[in-house]
């Protein structure tokens, strides 16, 4: 199985690390938890609904590298439904995070309900000073996520996403040169970027719709063009299939910041905008975008995380 560059974001609500002494040696422990949203495909009839609940508490030995996986209130067909994992080993990179496979569980206890084929990662985020005033801060919360990805028996595939998340990775941008040709030019950010392009991907599941942000962006490699503090693109759609999350819209006329103010910006008129999810549990992205006629985006990321386990084979 491809590598597992996994990750994610949600509301953190408690986070501990505890000690106690065992056979004559410390050992530590961590708990965690968080509460994204749950995309559930009913695999008999291809239906998929959204959830927001059902809260995954991680509960960690990282002195022996086990632990165990625990949720509540998640809803489905109007129950409230629950797990606990038995006791399993996982990967980590610096303790702070853990990968499971296929830790063993049954929904409400019942045999019947087995939990299958399952991912589970919690990780925190990679934690960003800068910011921007405005209703879209950049600065992920530092604090744990949860991304996973199982079935129920035979009958659901679940599927975790946050309501907000951050992206880096790859621009390949292509735009017309001076002498009528076309110039292809790669932008490139990684986590020891100084003032990267990160995109971010906004949700609001009441209205149904999410905003496209982008912070220090240029849509070319030209030195003389600025870069822009931030750009919004809001009102686009949101689709959640069994396949993920996909999240689009034309002819939409963004927000530019600089000197710490938006204001719209119809030169950089997003002429259509394609961003989907393309791993297992939804932390890796592409997306697309042609700007002012001109400008033609293609990004590939992954999530903002600070520390990313590895892992070529699923157990």
């Amino acid at each position: 199985m491809k590598n597992l560059f996994y990750s994610t974001f949600a509301l953190i609500s408690a986070i501990g690390i505890t000690s106690c002494t065992t056979d004559g040696y410390q050992e530590y422990k961590r708990n965690f938890e968080a509460s994204p949203i749950n995309i559930i495909t009913n695999l008999e009839t291809g239906e998929t609904t959204t959830s927001k609940g059902g809260t995954y508490g991680f509960e960690l030995n990282i002195t022996k590298f086990v632990g165990t996986i625990t949720t509540d209130k998640l809803i489905i067909n109007n129950n409230s439904w629950n797990f606990a994992t038995e006791e399993s080993s996982f990967l980590s990179v610096d303790t702070n995070d853990a990968l499971f496979f296929n830790p063993k569980a049954n929904v409400n206890g019942n045999s019947t309900l087995p939990i299958k084929n399952s991912i589970f990662l919690g990780t925190p985020y990679f934690y960003f000073s800068t910011n921007y005033a405005g209703d879209y801060t950049y600065r992920p919360p530092y604090g744990y996520v949860v991304a996973a990805s199982y079935e129920i028996d035979d009958t659901y595939l679940v599927r975790t996403f946050q309501e907000d998340t951050f992206y880096l990775g790859t621009t390949i941008t292509t735009y017309p040169s001076s002498d009528g040709g076309t110039v292809t030019a790669e932008i490139k950010a990684d986590d020891n970027t100084n003032n990267p392009m990160v995109y971010r991907i906004h949700l609001d599941l009441e209205k149904k719709t999410a905003a496209l942000i982008i912070y220090n962006g240029k849509f070319s490699a030209v030195p003389a063009e600025p870069t822009k503090e931030v750009i919004i693109a809001d009102g686009l759609n949101v689709e959640f299939t069994k396949d993920g999350v996909r999240v689009y819209g034309e002819n939409i006329v963004p927000e530019v910041g600089e000197a710490g103010a938006t204001t719209p910006n119809p030169r950089y008129v997003f002429n259509e905008i394609d961003f989907t999810t393309t791993n297992e549990i939804l932390t890796e992205c592409r997306l697309t975008y042609k700007v002012a006629g001109i400008y033609t985006g293609d990004f590939t990321g992954k999530y903002v995380l600070e520390s990313l386990p590895e892992n070529d084979d699923k157990e």
